[in-house]
């Protein structure tokens, strides 16, 4: 399982990624851009699960930033593997 922050949660959910360059000036959104591709590409599939209890912080499990709060799990599809 991966917990994903809410930013990612849309990008997963409806394949879009624009509203990056809503929360990120320019160079810095295709730098989050480019974290979450090579993520992706190593994560796989991912289908949602549901709400994360997460009590305090936790790094997001696609972009790989920082977050507070409550996450979404996501479940790889390799997840069931091995």
């Amino acid at each position: 399982m991966t917990t994903v922050c809410d930013e990612c949660t849309v990008g997963l959910a409806n394949d879009d990624w624009s509203h990056l360059d809503y929360h990120h000036e320019a160079d810095e959104a295709d730098e989050v851009m480019t974290r979450i591709t090579a993520m992706l590409e190593i994560l796989g599939w991912l289908v949602p699960v549901g709400d994360a209890d997460e009590p305090g912080y936790f790094d997001c499990g696609v972009c790989g930033e920082i977050q507070c709060g409550g996450g979404h799990l996501w479940k790889g599809l390799s997840d069931d593997e091995g």
